[in-house]
């Protein structure tokens, strides 16, 4: 989605707002998360990963990407959508 205002700020030209989802990956048995993007996602069967130094799939609109928080809460996850201004690139560094 094209947007030319930001918060309280405007840009001088229209800039792509992409929307990348950010999960709680377990890392070991006494319960520690480390919260990480969705790096893969596999459609058949449901499976998704959030690999280390990957970078992050991104959404078109905002809805597409809540939808796919609201999926990962049916499998007991915690997601959170990040919104991404155009030539910013999340990658896992964990």
């Amino acid at each position: 989605m094209k947007i030319k205002k930001y918060g309280y700020g405007e840009f001088k030209e229209s800039v792509e707002l992409r929307f990348a989802v950010m999960v709680a990956y377990p890392t070991d048995e006494e319960g520690k998360t480390d919260w990480l993007f969705v790096t893969d996602i596999e459609y058949h069967p449901r499976t998704w990963w959030a690999k280390k130094g990957k970078e992050a799939i991104y959404w078109a609109t905002r809805k597409e990407a809540q939808q796919f928080c609201v999926e990962l809460s049916y499998r007991n996850f915690a997601g959170f959508v990040v919104e991404c201004i155009e030539d910013m690139h999340l990658i896992n560094n964990k």
